[in-house]
């Protein structure tokens, strides 16, 4: 390992254990039960404008809401939605480390930008083949995910977390043609090369 390595791990390490840390020390965050209390009406009300649903109320109603809400800082708790939904709201990205880095950040910033579209996070997890994989797909389900894009390892490296992940019904999709790099049957999508060289 390299020093530039060396000091890039350390500070990734000291990153990790002091957000870790300070999550122990914040403050709770607003709810959505003291928002309704704050604004004197009833949690239902409040519920239906912060998810969407503002046109059932009236203007004056929904701008109290707004602006009480931006006052205390609350933001919505995808979390405690979910458990009404049964979505997350995120889709896990797995990516290869060491495969053409600057095409897997092509790959991230326009997967990223379309989920913003629909209200989605990306979670993104780099793989290189090892058991490691297995362990991160095993978080992505037990997060509940939405689903999974990956780009395949070129020698059926991604075979093992596919599996897992298939196995527990979680949507996967590919974005390279994945027919002679893995087993597991995906979806794709992508350029069809090899069709387009048919009619080249």
């Amino acid at each position: 390992m390299g020093a530039a390595d060396f000091w890039s791990r350390l500070a990734c390490h000291i990153a990790v254990f002091n957000v870790l840390n300070m999550s122990q020390t914040v403050k709770k965050r607003p709810s959505l039960r003291s928002l309704a209390d704050a604004c004197g009406i009833s949690y239902q009300t409040v519920s239906r404008i912060m998810n969407g649903m503002a046109h059932m109320h009236r203007p004056e109603t929904v701008a109290l809401v707004e602006k009480t809400a931006a006052e205390l800082g609350y933001r919505r708790n995808l979390l405690a939605r979910g458990m009404l939904t049964g979505k997350s709201l995120t889709v896990g990205v797995m990516l290869p480390y060491y495969v053409n880095r600057e095409f897997n950040t092509g790959i991230l910033e326009g997967i990223q930008s379309e989920l913003l579209k629909h209200d989605y996070l990306a979670i993104l997890i780099t793989v290189d083949g090892s058991s490691l994989d297995i362990v991160h797909s095993h978080k992505l389900i037990e997060r509940r995910v939405d689903g999974v894009i990956f780009r395949p390892h070129p020698f059926g490296e991604s075979d093992a977390y596919l599996k897992e992940l298939v196995k527990h019904r979680i949507p996967v999709v590919s974005v390279v043609d994945v027919e002679q790099s893995i087993e597991q049957p995906t979806d794709f999508v992508g350029e069809d090369e090899a069709t387009l060289g048919k009619r080249a």
